[in-house]
């Protein structure tokens, strides 16, 4: 580039690399061709390079072509002086830095997946030790509620509440083989089940859960729907769902969880034909504020959550 810093030649090759004709550069600014800067400088650094007359060295640029894949290039240069110090332009060269860029990007993705790894190792072997002590409370719990069972009459309000006490017990059993099923030190335990019987046996639970604010609505079907999973990770869900859906309903609202007959679609072979199968469906919805996009981002994330634990305790 001459003194006024416009391109007067470029390699063929930068044709080759980006696709753009030479001669649509020449007589331009070579700023106009850069889109957006990344790696290790400021375009506003560049420019000062070039303004104040000093030699740059490894500036890194992603050219974005229209149609095209982005090029990311990495460019030195030096200024060039007369006998009296004039200035007379730059003399620059660029190399294309585009598959270092890509190794770079999977080496960083696979970075960030061993570190989530090993977080994620941490995580299981902490939970894990939480469910066998959780665990072995528990066991004083249900022992105490059949006691306290057997010691009451049938129909007494005594021995209702240890009937409660006993089924929340179970229910709390059933949560730490989840806990356990997630350290991977136990296998999850799919099974048959009805769906329809396991929403109406949380209908206490869900509605305490919710508070006095919030109506429980259960369409339920009248024949039996059958489906095959882990029940502590069916209710574990249901409970979740009920504690979101009070945090997003403070002024009161409906919580509804609905069974009923659906359909999928799965791949009916190689091709892209898809095949519609029968499916017990369970839905649940809330008459809430919904999730913000930010929330939304991060939804599947294990063990995220906008809850704050200091809470008021929950009315009966």
């Amino acid at each position: 580039m001459n003194q006024e810093l416009i391109m007067t030649y470029m390699s063929p090759n930068f044709t080759t690399v980006t696709g753009v004709d030479v001669a649509l550069v020449l007589g331009k600014d070579c700023d106009q061709l850069i889109a957006a800067v990344c790696g290790k400088v400021s375009i506003e650094e560049h420019k000062r390079h070039l303004r104040e007359h000093l030699p740059y060295r490894e500036f890194e640029f992603e050219i974005a072509i229209p149609g095209r894949a982005s090029v990311f290039v990495s460019t030195s240069g030096r200024p060039a002086f007369d006998t009296e110090g004039r200035f007379l332009g730059f003399r620059g060269t660029g190399n294309d830095i585009t598959e270092k860029r890509k190794l770079e990007l999977a080496v960083a993705v696979a970075e960030a997946r061993a570190h989530q790894a090993q977080k994620m190792e941490a995580i299981g072997q902490m939970t894990g030790g939480i469910a066998h002590d959780f665990n072995n409370l528990l066991q004083a719990i249900l022992g105490n509620a059949d006691f306290l069972e057997t010691a009451n009459p049938p129909g007494s309000q005594g021995h209702l509440a240890a009937q409660q006490i006993r089924l929340a017990g179970e229910r709390a059993a059933r949560l730490t083989k989840h806990l356990l099923a997630f350290a991977r030190q136990q296998p999850l335990e799919p099974a048959p089940m009805n769906l329809g019987e396991v929403v109406d046996s949380l209908r206490p639970l869900l509605q305490r859960v919710l508070g006095e604010s919030i109506a429980l609505r259960c369409e339920l079907p009248a024949a039996p729907m059958q489906a095959v999973a882990d029940r502590a990770q069916v209710e574990s869900a249901l409970v979740n769902l009920a504690l979101n859906a009070r945090d997003a309903m403070p002024g009161g609202g409906t919580f509804t969880v609905a069974v009923d007959a659906g359909a999928f679609s799965v791949a009916a072979g190689a091709g892209t034909e898809t095949t519609p199968r029968a499916c017990a469906r369970m839905r649940v919805s809330d008459t809430g504020t919904g999730m913000s996009a930010a929330v939304k981002e991060r939804a599947f994330e294990p063990f995220f959550t906008t809850r704050r634990w200091a809470r008021a305790p929950v009315s009966d």
